[in-house]
């Protein structure tokens, strides 16, 4: 089976939070954009970064943080369940395997932005 991004198995998407401004940069030079997973990084052990299972989780997480200004909400091309470890106590969970950042469709702010509009080689980006 192939994904809509050309990517084969299932299309999945879950949610991290962003840096506008940094992430946009990125997408707009065509550049990679990745979510870092659990390990070393630069000597030091790294948790994972944090994700989200749905677009409103991320979203609740950028108003009770007051980023709305600052960050956005972004796809990660990841599973849940299989590439994620769960956090006591969280809304969030940390990613296990370093995965792509796509941008969703319309921004990211608001309802209704859930599919990736880009995928593997920012396809779309613009």
């Amino acid at each position: 089976m192939v994904r809509r991004n050309g990517h084969r198995g299932p299309a999945i998407v879950i949610y991290c939070v962003g840096d506008r401004t940094r992430y946009e940069a990125k997408l707009a030079a065509g550049e990679p954009l990745h979510k870092i997973g659990r390990g070393i990084r630069k000597g030091t052990y790294y948790e994972g970064g944090s994700v989200w299972r749905t677009e409103d989780d991320a979203r609740a997480f950028i108003i009770r943080n007051k980023l709305e200004d600052s960050h956005a909400v972004y796809g990660v091309l990841a599973d849940w369940e299989a590439d994620t470890l769960p956090v006591p106590r969280e809304s969030y969970r940390r990613l296990l395997k370093t995965s792509q950042i796509v941008r969703l469709q319309g921004d990211g702010s608001g309802p209704g932005a859930a599919r990736a509009d880009q995928a593997a080689g920012n396809e779309g980006v613009g």
